[in-house]
């Protein structure tokens, strides 16, 4: 090696980082456990008051007003007794509980006077689906429902069902007077989702949870029903028409309004010689519906290229007058627009040319949905309900796209409802959610819909989030809580946060990482968490409903796989402090392999030309990053505990060693800027502070051609 100059960098590659996180202080979920001193009641009441006393509901129980109250409501209660191995006296029987059942206008023995001595207003003076409620405990109990109608009626059983708790085979309530009714008028759910619709029992299930949560209205209006969208002309095939016919009477028993709707905008034809025949095949569609007993219809232009503003508003308008208002009994045409969320409606100062033709041309006896802000806004406040009330006047509504995760087909939806203000209530009474494919699990935040638009200033949305959890998997909640807030992440700025409760272990660990202190203490307690989560797999693994289970199942495996990792990442934190060499180095080899794994499972998603997998997204926000830079901040921990005091030295022969010393960043050892020559036989070099394994040698200079590189385990 004569003459040479050289710059030398002898770099051992163990690599370091820093994690850095802007973590929200998020006091963790509570926990409820529902029984009977602690009743769990969703929608939450109006008003409700509660005693001490249990009433235990004898083996049999008399009912007044049975023959003369709602059908539905007395086969509910029925149903809801016999499942408790309660019977129903044929005649009235001393001693047994006595249920008095009615409507405010039903003339029913003892209800007036049993309702006055009990403390209750008259349901008459409630607004409509209102009802009152009582339970008390002197002389074998006496429970009183009257509703302002026989919906009032059906819902103040509902509120029983869920007040009356089995106790070890006795049916027992807590005393109790509740006076209530709902905010808005209209509350439900509108199956609009792109990809694969909900199967026939999915859609029976769902209606029936309706009932029970006191959602009044579903919109049918399937994005992939071909009879719905692209063959909107043709009529439904017979056996469709007969799983029609069980919904819409399931419907009515459960007191929802089915709502059929049609989506014709991609090729209807508004003028011309086909306009009249495209017309009449939609009043035919109609028609057919109306035969089976539906009294609400919905005509939607969303997600079309069609801007015929006014041409759309006169169909509408033809419609509402010829088919909709002439019948005389059906409730008030539904539409959406083709620009139906207010970014769409204007560029900022003045509205586009389509919202302001289909506006000012539409009926203002038609009801008109919007989005919000946004297709998928953070919210809807007042201010934006107000924007779209100047356009549109006092028949609004709110298109919630909630769960629905059509767009973002790798996650879950399992938030309550977020960001709809509380002063809503004030400006319009109609809210219908857009709900996900996966129909058990939209239950979650379905339910929480129900809570707020049927109370809308009582309304808490975690306190809600977790008796919907509660009441959809009572035999694992805590652990389906824990799963649902760890991957209930969309994007930043939407107010449902995701790892709430870890917050304040993950702050303790990463303020440990930084002050170099208590690393082991942290790192256990972070550990304890990823243990919990694991374990909470194997028990969600196990839940009764099979068909949520199967909702869940690939989100679970690669949420078992995070929480595998993120055991071995706290245990190689823990090896690293101990300075456990090979402990440590095979917790992140585990670290690593389970990480990678987490993006081995997917689920399929339906698209227009045909389907797609999609890997699933879990623990996006905080555990996941979290654990994929944790492995860089192991090994530097290791490297200051294993070798806490040596340092690494320049050695050699040749000049201008002089002065030199290694610096170590992120885990490369290096030498900068020797100048000089090297003789025959000089040398230069890094003395290591202990034998190590090094990944990578580097060298960089002039005239490096007779350049030997060596190492040596010894010197």
């Amino acid at each position: 090696m004569n003459n040479k100059k050289i710059k030398t960098a002898l770099v051992a590659a163990m690599l370091t980082s820093t994690m850095a996180y802007n973590i929200p202080a998020i006091n963790a979920t509570t926990l409820t456990q529902k029984s009977v001193d602690n009743p769990v009641l969703v929608p939450t009441p109006k008003k409700v008051t509660y005693k001490e006393n249990i009433l235990a509901i004898t083996n049999s129980v008399n009912i007044k007003g049975k023959d003369v109250a709602d059908a539905d409501a007395v086969r509910e209660l029925t149903e809801f007794l016999e499942s408790n191995s309660i019977t129903v006296n044929d005649d009235y029987q001393e001693g047994s509980t006595t249920i008095i059942i009615g409507e405010e206008d039903d003339e029913v023995d003892g209800l007036d006077a049993t309702r006055d001595n009990l403390g209750l207003v008259d349901a008459d003076t409630l607004d409509d689906e209102g009802y009152v409620l009582a339970v008390d405990s002197d002389n074998n109990g006496t429970v009183l429902i009257e509703g302002k109608d026989g919906d009032g009626t059906f819902y103040g059983v509902q509120t029983l069902t869920q007040l009356a708790v089995n106790d070890e085979g006795v049916l027992k309530s807590k005393e109790a007077k509740i006076e209530d009714e709902p905010t808005m008028t209209t509350r439900g759910s509108i199956e609009g989702f792109y990809g694969n619709p909900w199967s026939h029992q999915d859609r029976l299930n769902q209606i029936e949870f309706y009932g029970k949560s006191k959602l009044n209205t579903y919109i049918y209006a399937p994005k992939d029903d071909v009879y719905h969208r692209e063959k909107w002309r043709d009529p439904y095939p017979e056996n469709e028409m007969g799983r029609m016919n069980e919904l819409i009477e399931t419907s009515k028993q459960n007191k929802v309004d089915f709502v059929f709707a049609l989506s014709p905008g991609i090729d209807i034809q508004l003028t011309g010689e086909n306009a009249e025949a495209d017309y009449q095949a939609l009043v035919n569609k109609c028609q057919a519906m109306y035969d089976m007993g539906v009294r609400s219809f919905a005509i939607f232009f969303d997600d079309i290229a069609n801007k015929q503003g006014t041409e759309q508003a006169n169909l509408l308008n033809r419609f509402n007058k010829e088919f909709i208002q002439a019948k005389g009994d059906i409730t008030p045409l539904i539409t959406v627009p083709t620009e139906y969320d207010t970014n769409a409606m204007s560029n900022g100062t003045e509205l586009n040319t389509y919202t302001k033709n289909f506006s000012e041309t539409l009926d203002s006896s038609i009801k008109v949905l919007w989005t919000g802000t946004a297709v998928v806004p953070e919210g809807i406040d007042v201010a934006n309900a107000e924007f779209i009330k100047s356009i549109y006047g006092e028949r609004v509504g709110i298109w919630w796209n909630y769960p629905v995760t059509d767009y973002i087909t790798d996650k879950l939806g399992l938030g309550p409802v977020y960001g709809l203000d509380k002063g809503l209530a004030n400006e319009l009474d109609f809210l219908v959610m857009n709900p996900m494919e996966h129909a058990d699990l939209s239950k979650i935040t379905l339910s929480t819909g129900a809570d707020y638009s049927w109370n809308v200033s009582g309304f808490e949305r975690t306190s809600s989030w977790v008796r919907a959890i509660d009441e959809l998997v009572p035999e694992a909640s805590e652990s389906f809580q824990r799963f649902a807030d760890n991957i209930s992440y969309i994007k930043d700025g939407f107010e449902f946060d995701e790892s709430r409760y870890l917050v304040d272990t993950i702050e303790a660990f990463k303020t440990a990482l930084q002050n170099k202190e208590g690393i082991v203490e942290a790192a256990t307690a972070l550990k304890t968490e990823f243990t919990t989560m694991k374990n909470d797999v194997d028990v969600l693994r196990n839940i009764e409903d099979k068909n949520l289970y199967e909702e869940i199942e690939q989100h679970l495996n690669a949420y078992e796989a995070v929480a595998e990792a993120g055991i071995s990442s706290m245990q190689a934190f823990i090896d690293a402090e101990n300075g456990d060499v090979d402990a440590c180095l095979s917790n992140i080899n585990t670290t690593e392999i389970k990480l990678k794994e987490a993006e081995t499972y997917e689920v399929e998603s339906l698209e227009s030309n045909g389907t797609k997998m999609n890997v699933v997204k879990v623990c996006e926000k905080r555990v996941k990053p979290l654990l994929k830079d944790s492995v860089d901040q192991i090994k530097s921990n290791l490297m200051d505990n294993v070798f806490p005091e040596t340092k690494a030295s320049v050695i050699g022969t040749m000049t201008g060693l002089v002065d030199k010393t290694v610096e170590l960043t992120k885990g490369n050892y290096q030498v900068n800027s020797i100048t000089g020559t090297m003789k025959a036989n000089d040398t230069v070099g890094i003395a290591l502070p202990k034998a190590m394994r090094v990944s990578s040698v580097s060298v960089t200079g002039n005239n490096l051609e007779s350049l030997k590189i060596q190492t040596s385990i010894n010197g």
